[in-house]
Parts: structure tokens; C-alpha cells; sequence
């Protein structure tokens, strides 16, 4: 659980601050943190949905849910219309990164 989480607050550090600190060691070499000029130059829009999101909060809500009561999982589950809108959702929020980074998306045929 802690390496999904560990990945996705340290993506959030860098979509702020946009440096990365994750390879810093206290007691070790002097390493020095990892500058951005955007979030895009560290990971692409596709790379958000299909590895931070897709991969790592779903991992993270997936192992969160053995910590839940019978009636607290019962309330988690989702139907297939719920779970489309979380898709078309997930899908225009790429579209509206691949734009904002310049790279339109391609038309589906």
C-alpha cells in the first residue's frame, strides 16, 4: 500500500513545487532534487491516467478496501453507469492535458 501512496504523493509534490525531492536521502550522498519546467516533463498526460490513476490509486483504493467493513465494501461497489461516468470523466480530463501540453489528441475512427 505505502509504494502506490508514496508514488502518487510524490507525483503531488512535483505537480505543485514542480521539483522532485523523492531521491534526497538524509544520511546519504549529496543528491540534489530534480527541477521541472512543468508537470509535463515529468510525467506526460497519458502517464497520468494510465499510471498514477489508473495504476496507482486504483491499486491503492483496491488494498484500502480489506480494511473495510462488510456494509462499508457494500457501499463501495460501483455499477456499470457509475463506472462509465468515472471513465468518460477520466477520458476528457486527458484530452483537456494532451491540449494543454500541446499535444491534441487523435480522433478516434
Amino acid at each position: 500500500m505505502f509504494n502506490d501512496f508514496r508514488k502518487l504523493y510524490a507525483a503531488s509534490l512535483i505537480a505543485r513545487y514542480l521539483v522532485d525531492f523523492s531521491d534526497i536521502q538524509i544520511d546519504g550522498p549529496a543528491n540534489r532534487a530534480v527541477e521541472y519546467k512543468s508537470f509535463s516533463n515529468y510525467r506526460p498526460p497519458e502517464q497520468v491516467l494510465s499510471v498514477l490513476l489508473l495504476k496507482h490509486l486504483c491499486a491503492l483504493e483496491q488494498k484500502s478496501i480489506q480494511f473495510l467493513s462488510d456494509r462499508g465494501k457494500r457501499d463501495l461497489c460501483r455499477t456499470d453507469q457509475e463506472r462509465n461516468k468515472i471513465i468518460a470523466a477520466q477520458d476528457a480530463i486527458l484530452r483537456r492535458l494532451q491540449v494543454a501540453v500541446g499535444n491534441p489528441p487523435v480522433a478516434n475512427t
